[in-house]
This record gives structure tokens, C-alpha cells and sequence, in this order.
């Protein structure tokens, strides 16, 4: 090959890396703030519980943003009983106000 020819597949190959790593970080974007809408979302759905309620499973208003980010932490941040609580706690939340 020529030095012309190995110049050019240099340059195709580092637009198609780029392109890819381009790619790769439009979708973390679009994958991180579909997360915060989700958390705000769950966020916003605990808030309109009234106490009585929060107080049935167990949740202080002031401790939902906290809950929240144990439901949404990476699996390898997560502390373990902690989360598993607050997985607990917002199921139980989901369905006093689906009776309610």
C-alpha cells in the first residue's frame, strides 16, 4: 500500500472511532436525564401523599428525595439493606394510593 492509501484508512478509521464515541455519548446523555425525569417523577408522586400516609410505610417527608436516590443508585453503589427498605417502602406507597 501507499503511503496515500494508509493515510486515508488512518483518516476513515478515526471518523468512524469518533463517530462511535460521539455516538456513545449522545445515548449516556439521553440515558442520565431520562433517569433524573424518572427520579423526579418519583419524587414529585411521594410528595403528594399526605403524612398519614407516608406515615403508614414508614417514610418522613423530608427522607423522600434520600429514598429516592437508593432506588436509583447504580447496583454497585448501592449499600444493600438500606435500598431494599425503600424499594419496600415505595411498593407499599403505590398501593395505599391505589386503595386510597
Amino acid at each position: 500500500m501507499s503511503d496515500q492509501q494508509n493515510e486515508h484508512n488512518r483518516r476513515n478509521a478515526a471518523r468512524r472511532w469518533n463517530g462511535g464515541l460521539m455516538l456513545r455519548s449522545l445515548a449516556r446523555i439521553i440515558q442520565d436525564s431520562l433517569k433524573e425525569w424518572q427520579r423526579q417523577k418519583a419524587i414529585a408522586e411521594l410528595r403528594r401523599l399526605d403524612d398519614r400516609m407516608l406515615n403508614d410505610i414508614g417514610i418522613c417527608r423530608n427522607d423522600i428525595p434520600q429514598i429516592v436516590d437508593g432506588l436509583f443508585a447504580e447496583p454497585s453503589k448501592a449499600a444493600g439493606p438500606a435500598e431494599l427498605t425503600a424499594v419496600k417502602k415505595l411498593g407499599r406507597a403505590n398501593e395505599l394510593r391505589e386503595v386510597a
